[in-house]
């Protein structure tokens, strides 16, 4: 029995390199050592590439906690100048519902009322009251 080494590898592709007008006989692979050399050497810097970006990504961190630290002071003026903005608007709101409220009172009022008497003594000829 002849051994196994002397058999002849199956080629199932050689009709399809035909085909694509390529050379009928395979392509021969690198040696082993040759191949676990490419492999080891991708592995390793595929692990140390991680590695490497964590003192930069650590650097980055630091400036952005720093500039969070810088605007700070910036953020606790906006947040006074909001509360400010939110009590002058509660205000005016409490001044627009006042005199809306004066204002449904004087129409109220009959015209021929005391105080329109009143007002239409005390007014100067050239103004007129709306």
């Amino acid at each position: 029995m002849t051994p196994r080494s002397d058999w002849s590898k199956p080629d199932f592709l050689q009709q399809r390199r035909l085909e694509s007008g390529l050379r009928p006989e395979a392509k021969d692979h690198l040696p082993l050592p040759q191949l676990l050399l490419k492999g080891s050497v991708v592995g390793v810097v595929l692990c140390l590439f991680p590695l490497l970006l964590l003192p930069l990504l650590e650097m980055k961190q630091g400036r952005l906690e720093e500039e969070i630290l810088a605007l700070a002071p910036v953020e606790a003026r906006v947040g006074d100048a909001q509360a400010r903005l939110n009590s002058m608007a509660k205000k005016s709101e409490l001044l627009n519902q006042q005199t809306n409220r004066i204002a449904t009172q004087l129409v109220a009022l009959r015209s021929g009322s005391a105080l329109f008497e009143q007002m239409r003594q005390v007014t100067p000829q050239g103004v007129r009251l709306v």
